[in-house]
C-alpha cells in the first residue's frame, strides 16, 4: 500500500540523515581532538622554552 511505501521511504531517509549526522559529529570530534593536541603541544613547547631560558 501507499502508506507502507511511504513509511519505508521515510525510514530510509531517516537512516541516511542519521548516518550523515554521525559522520559530521565524528569529524567534529576529530577536529576537537586535533585542536586539543595542538594546544597541548604548544603548552609543552612553551614549558620547554622556559626551561631552556633558565639553563
Amino acid at each position: 500500500s501507499l502508506i507502507r511505501k511511504r513509511t519505508a521511504v521515510y525510514a530510509t531517509e531517516e537512516k541516511a540523515l542519521r548516518v550523515m549526522l554521525e559522520g559530521e559529529q565524528e569529524e567534529e570530534r576529530k577536529r576537537d581532538r586535533e585542536k586539543r593536541q595542538k594546544k597541548e603541544k604548544e603548552k609543552l613547547l612553551l614549558k620547554k622554552r622556559e626551561v631552556d631560558a633558565m639553563l
